[in-house]
């Protein structure tokens, strides 16, 4: 039986928040590509393996996902520019944005706590 840190209890934390975020985009994702256009299951596939490797405990896939998704909401951000706000949908739009990038920006905490506590248990480096 694991017995975890309650700083590794923290990291998982941030995890399970990462990909239970990636698990939403990709299933809020599909629904779109599924009504809208193919080329969206090229987003969901991007955010499921990516959302995969945040489950594995990867900082990199974690910082890939939060600039992946920061990137493409400031693409559609600024294609709609003052139009975002106009109504509840803008407003719900950019409320759920900013949920999104909190959730990510949580797996990106996580995975760099779970990875320096591994490193420190190796005897790599000095805990913090």
């Amino acid at each position: 039986m694991n017995t975890y840190t309650s700083k590794q209890k923290q990291a998982l934390i941030g995890i399970r928040c990462g990909w239970i975020g990636a698990l939403l985009s990709v299933l809020a994702t599909m629904t779109i590509a599924l009504l809208y256009s193919p080329f969206y299951w090229l987003d969901v596939v991007i955010m499921a393996i990516l959302g995969v490797g945040i489950f594995n405990k990867s900082r990199v896939a974690a910082w890939l996902l939060l600039a992946y998704f920061m990137v493409s909401k400031i693409m559609v951000w600024s294609v709609l520019g003052a139009d975002l706000l106009r109504d509840i949908e803008g407003w719900s739009n950019l409320f759920t944005g900013l949920m999104f990038i909190c959730l990510y920006a949580a797996a990106v905490w996580g995975t760099t706590q779970w990875q320096r506590e591994a490193k420190a248990a190796q005897g790599r480096i000095m805990p913090s």
